[in-house]
């Protein structure tokens, strides 16, 4: 979208991806609004929100580092190549946060490896009329402006995973909603934006120009109204996306869950083909359908013909009590519940149970989205 600057001259492309990626912040904060209408009446608890800081501050990184990315590729591009964050969380809870995988799991992270190869290589072939604003993308300088994009969107998404892995360390356990901790992480992070344009503002970059110029920013979505609608556009749309996505996963199954999560990437390809200048290539779809079939066997919205791929239902339980009491004894430090003595009992203190459907129709919790496969249990207290 062209719009004209703080300098007056003739409309140009509204290149500020940091500024875009403050948008997306509002948008999330927009879900404490939904938190707090949507909460049970007379519910006073108060959050330990500041665990929400850190993980903030590796949302600013990858959100920015997707939307420079974004500036270089194209949309669809970038959509499909978000799929890489189950490798790298997969690989990183395993790393890390000392959880097993299983061989479907190493089936999975290999299928989205392939479709993200799939994916970029398609992305150098294609010739879109126009990439994120860049002048028109063909001979080698076209070619190593791709090849970038789609490389900084695959680093945002280890960002991403970086992200998840802390706040399965560190903010699971608490019993936070989940719209409140979206909520509260937009908070931190669009502070920390603030912070950044700050620096920005007055780090020269090429030309001499900031490497991120808030004014122009201002001046450019102050002279075009459609910019404006764009970036507000883009902030409801996050807010629209955590509140329905919240709902999903309350009352939805895995499959189902993967399905629309691909009907995205789907309508982001096809509103990018009839409107943004596009152009397909058969390739796009195989690693599509890899990248696809990579979060659905990791999920385990769909099997593999080998019931050795899987762990039994004992192996499953010793998983599940494994992770609970991990996140158990976390929670407990943060509050002071738990000394270091009796950590050696604390297994005996929780209780691990699998929600009823009629359970399932309370808030929606911080911790109901992190289990290797999005299945509906917790760790509580036994009182």
């Amino acid at each position: 979208t062209l719009a004209v600057g703080r300098d007056g001259g003739d409309p140009r492309p509204f290149d500020h991806p940091f500024v875009v990626a403050g948008f997306m912040f509002v948008g999330e904060i927009s879900c404490l609004l939904v938190h707090y209408m949507t909460r049970a009446r007379g519910c006073r608890k108060r959050y330990n929100t500041n665990v929400c800081a850190l993980p903030a501050m590796f949302d600013i990184s990858a959100t920015c580092i997707m939307y420079v990315g974004l500036t270089m590729t194209t949309a669809t591009t970038m959509q499909m190549m978000r799929g890489t964050v189950v490798f790298f969380t997969g690989l990183f809870s395993a790393l890390f946060l000392k959880r097993r995988l299983w061989p479907f799991h190493w089936c999975a992270l290999f299928s989205v490896c392939v479709g993200a190869a799939v994916v970029g290589y398609a992305s150098l072939l294609v010739a879109p009329a126009e990439a994120g604003g860049a002048s028109p993308a063909d001979g080698e300088h076209g070619l190593w402006q791709r090849l970038r994009g789609d490389a900084l969107v695959v680093v945002s998404q280890l960002f991403v995973a970086t992200q998840m892995c802390i706040e399965e360390r560190f903010v699971t356990g608490h019993d936070m909603p989940a719209l409140l901790t979206v909520g509260c992480e937009g908070l931190w992070g669009l502070f920390g934006l603030f912070v950044l344009l700050a620096v920005l503002q007055h780090t020269p970059g090429a030309h001499g120009h900031p490497v991120e110029d808030t004014i122009d920013a201002l001046a450019q979505i102050h002279n075009s109204p459609r910019v404006l609608a764009f970036l507000v556009a883009n902030a409801c749309s996050i807010a629209v996306f955590n509140a329905i996505g919240v709902t999903i996963t309350k009352t939805a199954s895995a499959a189902y869950r993967m399905v629309l999560d691909s009907m995205r990437t789907i309508g982001v390809w096809a509103f990018g083909l009839a409107f943004a200048g596009e152009s397909f290539h058969p390739l796009q779809l195989v690693g599509f359908a890899f990248l696809a079939l990579g979060a659905m066997l990791y999920n385990e919205a769909v099997a593999l013909p080998c019931s050795a791929a899987y762990p039994s239902e004992r192996q499953r339980e010793e998983d599940k009590a494994r992770l609970a009491e991990r996140r158990l004894v976390s929670a407990s430090r943060s509050s002071g519940r738990l000394s270091s003595a009796e950590e050696c009992h604390a297994s005996a203190d929780y209780r691990l149970y699998e929600l009823s459907d009629a359970e399932a129709g309370g808030e929606r919790l911080f911790d109901d989205f992190f289990t290797p496969h999005l299945s509906r249990w917790t760790a509580h207290f036994n009182r």
